[in-house]
């Protein structure tokens, strides 16, 4: 969908000049383009049909990402994810808005690694004892301050769902094209040094110095049943 999008004109795609994608353009232009386009592309009318799971603000962004160069990288946390998730485990989303993201992830994704993206996936684990550490830092240092949340003094007490909720959002959506790697990430140096080699050990690129790659701490896994067992939290 988004390769098909880079072929519209930029008069219709509605971009300003520092190719940003405008809010009044996406209501006045971009949405009558992509109605028409929904007319006769199966994959626009696919995705356009998620509507539950985009706003207008996330279908803006993602096609302004879609003006990304060859080799450059988007870096995205974990919202996309949260349906299956904290929204899951806090009641925040109803059972058919939960069941309804795993066939919404899957289409949304591969449409995107059709459009030509590579999709890696990491999952920072970290163990009971540290999310409490972190989160009492969180307390006390002023820097910190600003990550707390009420969703956070509840995640010690909600673990075990968590737990579950986690391990079938993982081997749910374990797609071959848009993989889960799972991180150990109590001790966030190293775990910032492996997740880095190993990311770039998945792609390649001019002068890849793979000894320089070689030392990922054995941090990094798939995400499969049989690592779940000996290796998460």
């Amino acid at each position: 969908m988004l390769k098909i999008m880079k072929d519209l004109p930029d008069k219709v795609l509605g971009v300003t000049a520092e190719g940003k994608i405008t809010g009044t353009d996406y209501e006045t232009i971009l949405i009558p383009a992509l109605e028409e386009k929904l007319k006769t592309n199966k994959k626009i009318r696919m995705l356009y049909q998620l509507g539950n799971s985009f706003t207008g603000f996330e279908m803006s962004a993602m096609l302004d990402d879609a003006k990304m160069g060859s080799g450059e990288f988007v870096l995205m946390n974990r919202s996309w994810y949260n349906r299956a998730g904290v929204e899951k485990v806090m009641g925040f989303c109803t059972e058919k808005e939960y069941k309804s993201f795993f066939t919404e992830v899957e289409l949304f994704e591969n449409i995107l690694v059709d459009a030509g993206f590579i999709i890696l996936k990491y999952y920072l684990d970290i163990s009971q004892e540290e999310q409490q550490k972190r989160l009492k830092d969180r307390e006390t240092d002023p820097l910190k301050q600003w990550k707390i949340s009420p969703i956070d003094k509840e995640a010690s007490r909600f673990w075990k769902d968590y737990s579950e909720a986690r391990n079938e959002m993982l081997l749910r959506t374990n797609f071959k094209y848009s993989p889960w790697y799972v991180v150990t990430a109590d001790k966030k140096k190293t775990t910032h040094i492996a997740l880095i080699s190993h990311l770039l050990k998945q792609l390649e690129y001019h002068k890849k110095d793979k000894d320089l790659l070689s030392n990922d701490y054995e941090l990094v896994y798939p995400a499969t049943h049989e690592n779940f067992k000996d290796k998460l939290f």
